[in-house]
């Protein structure tokens, strides 16, 4: 458990305190944003610390949506595609998202990169045109958000599971299967998800009957720890294996696979 102390961005003063598991913490991750709910009033997450500080606490400054002058969206783009949850799975192992996280960072055929370019472009003018700031200058929302509807099967047909799994180090008895992927305040799990924890980070997605339809990436405070170089190689031998390129959907870049290690010194809140 992490002890989390909510602080108002606005006035500094401490709103509550609560322990939190990691897989839950409301923190932003992968050029993301994220919401909680205090007592019944829902704030959005404008920085956290990376790491519990000398006192053992993650200091976390949210900022209630009634301050802001219109209302303002968190992030620049969403995917349309988030799934349902079966809220009757049992809660075993899962690994835990925020729904506009959803597939914010993923692997995306080689081939079908050019039915994401339209979407690039749309992302990249909210990012031009709506994007607010602060007296600071940083960012702290948009006034318009881009629906992504495509591409709606971003990765190459016939990839079996546990061929992915193997690359990324999955345990290969399937007796022991890969944690689910759960959203942030709901019951259940998503079906036919999986979640691998490679380094510091967490490889996601979905599958059905065996073959792989989405593959994410989550990176951030919430992820596991582990060295960064392990994450590159791993997923750059994913990315070679399959033909992939991955989309960072809120920053509106393609990364090819020799171009990895430097986006993940970018985008990897400390060091790992």
């Amino acid at each position: 458990m992490v002890r989390v102390v909510f602080l108002d961005a606005a006035s500094g003063a401490e709103l509550t305190r609560r322990d939190l598991a990691a897989s839950r913490l409301p923190v932003p991750a992968g050029g993301s944003a994220a919401t909680v709910e205090l007592d019944g009033e829902r704030w959005w997450v404008e920085s956290a610390d990376a790491a519990p500080g000398a006192g053992g606490a993650l200091v976390v400054r949210v900022r209630r949506w009634a301050d802001l002058s219109r209302i303002l969206y968190p992030v620049p783009t969403v995917s349309d595609a988030v799934p349902v949850v079966d809220e009757s799975a049992p809660a075993g192992d899962r690994h835990v998202l925020h729904e506009d996280e959803w597939r914010q960072v993923e692997l995306v055929a080689a081939g079908r990169v050019g039915q994401a370019r339209g979407e690039l472009a749309r992302v990249r003018d909210v990012l031009a045109d709506h994007a607010q700031r602060g007296e600071d200058g940083a960012c702290v929302g948009f006034d318009a958000v881009h629906v992504r509807r495509g591409p709606r099967r971003p990765w190459p047909d016939g990839v079996p599971l546990r061929g992915l799994l193997d690359l990324l180090g999955a345990p290969p008895s399937p007796d022991v299967p890969a944690p689910a992927i759960a959203f942030f305040g709901e019951p259940g799990a998503v079906p036919g998800s999986f979640a691998v924890p490679v380094g510091p980070g967490v490889v996601y997605g979905l599958a059905e009957d065996d073959e792989v339809l989405v593959c994410g990436l989550d990176v951030g405070p919430r992820t596991a720890e582990g060295p960064r170089e392990r994450l590159a190689a791993v997923l750059q031998g994913v990315m070679r294996a399959y033909d992939l390129v991955l989309v960072d959907w809120c920053r509106a870049l393609t990364v090819p696979a020799p171009s990895l290690a430097h986006y993940l010194a970018q985008s990897l809140p400390h060091p790992a």
